[in-house]
């Protein structure tokens, strides 16, 4: 019953042009998939070293040395193409993983902050508000 009631306003919202929720977000998907088959090897290679490297303390000269590219060329391309430094771009990463084990684990916080190479937990703590506008705590009440 609850469908059948979605259905015509949903129906309505295609005559004027929206997209439901779920094709947004699928739609979304599609294009950050899109743009990153025009990122340069050299681009998507960083992402995978940030994403092998997140739970210790990434060295940029030690990552550009081993991607072969100069550090300065890498962080000014890598700004460019991005939209962010490669700094925020880790930091981003290590909230992102973060969350995910905040919501489906019960590891302690404290834990989590220390497996992912942050100074305390309050320092993730700050971090993952500005990203996510809730504490950790708050996001794992939230998915329990």
């Amino acid at each position: 019953v609850g469908l059948l009631k979605l259905v015509p306003s949903w129906y309505q919202s295609q005559r004027l042009g929206a997209k439901p929720p779920a094709m947004n977000d699928f739609l979304e998907h599609v294009q950050a998939v899109k743009k990153n088959d025009r990122e340069p090897a050299y681009i998507r290679d960083c992402k995978d070293y940030i994403a092998r490297h997140r739970t210790g303390k990434i060295d940029l000269n030690a990552m550009a040395e081993e991607l072969r590219i100069s550090y300065g060329y890498l962080s000014r391309k890598f700004r460019e193409i991005v939209g962010m430094t490669v700094q925020q771009y880790i930091l981003k990463e290590k909230i992102r993983a973060a969350a995910n084990m905040i919501r489906y684990s019960d590891i302690p916080l404290s834990e989590i902050a220390n497996y992912l190479d942050f100074s305390s937990q309050s320092h993730m703590g700050t971090y993952f508000k500005k990203e996510y506008h809730m504490t950790p705590n708050e996001n794992r009440k939230r998915f329990q």
